[in-house]
């Protein structure tokens, strides 16, 4: 799954860019959007670009798992 969101610059995001509140939002937002259930590491790209803090033109949030 990929998930494409515009922000300004490119940048790595870490658990220090986000708060848990984001993180669980972003979670959340994996789980009912798109049937992905993801671990805080793994939403936690997801949370720095839905909150405008992961930078570029476009930013790609890679989610693997089983």
């Amino acid at each position: 799954m990929i998930v494409l969101v515009k922000a300004k610059s490119s940048t790595r995001a870490t658990r220090s860019d986000c708060s848990l509140r984001q993180i669980t939002d972003a979670i959340r937002l994996l789980l009912e959007r798109n049937r992905v259930v993801a671990e805080g590491a793994g939403a936690t790209p997801v949370a720095a670009a839905l909150a405008g803090k992961a930078g570029g033109e476009r930013v790609v949030c890679v989610v693997i798992g089983q």
